[in-house]
């Protein structure tokens, strides 16, 4: 999923403004991350229809940024490491 949603997540990453301010580009990673959902997962999911509640998946759509930012090479697990030994 990390493959397809690189260049958003390349870009917010890059970005040091406010996630207001770039509301587009947020926009768009949110749109692409939800039609990839859609495509991959179970809709008939309690858990995936959690995940696709707009209301409530900021803060699990900024997680899986996060983790999906920490996966986007192969060496995902060596960044994750490294990232959770300095945190």
């Amino acid at each position: 999923m990390s493959r397809y949603l690189y260049p958003y997540i390349r870009e917010i990453l890059k970005s040091k403004e406010d996630l207001d301010e770039n509301s587009v580009i947020w926009n768009d990673f949110n749109k692409r991350f939800i039609e990839l959902i859609n495509e991959r997962f179970n809709l008939d999911s309690m858990r995936v229809k959690k995940l696709l509640n707009q209301t409530k998946n900021d803060e699990v759509v900024i997680k899986s940024l996060i983790t999906l930012s920490l996966c986007i090479s192969s060496q995902g697990y060596q960044r994750l490491k490294k990232f959770l030994c300095d945190f």
